[in-house]
């Protein structure tokens, strides 16, 4: 499984070391939305949907949480999310399918946020 550490905030490394915590990554692209559920730093799992504007966030929430457990993942374990995005219309929808289907506040990286990456590239 790949390693991955990223915590959205240092409640979430708190929540880590008290019990199950679960990260669920939230990358939204123009053909597809992947998730990916991360667990002590590991990749427990992967989801791919279909990115549709026109679908709502009581479409999405749904979906998302129903796939959880065929993975072994209990919706209830999500602590925290990440999202990122290159459809700005879907954004505050998966923002409001984690506050409401998970009961947590997400990070959504975009141009400005500060997370601590230094990409260093040559133009």
């Amino acid at each position: 499984m790949a390693q991955f550490r990223f915590y959205a905030s240092r409640a979430w490394a708190l929540r880590e070391s008290e019990g199950v915590a679960v990260l669920l990554a939230i990358d939204i692209g123009n053909t597809n939305i992947t998730l990916g559920a991360f667990e002590k730093g590991n990749l427990k799992s992967t989801w791919r949907v279909a990115t549709d504007l026109r679908r709502l966030g009581d479409e999405y929430g749904p979906l998302v949480s129903g796939m959880l457990p065929f993975k072994g993942i209990d919706p209830g374990d999500i602590t925290d999310a990440c999202i990122c995005s290159v459809v700005p219309p879907l954004s505050p929808i998966f923002e409001q399918v984690c506050r409401t289907y998970f009961d947590v506040e997400p990070l959504t990286v975009s141009a400005g946020v500060k997370t601590g990456i230094h990409i260093i590239y040559d133009s």
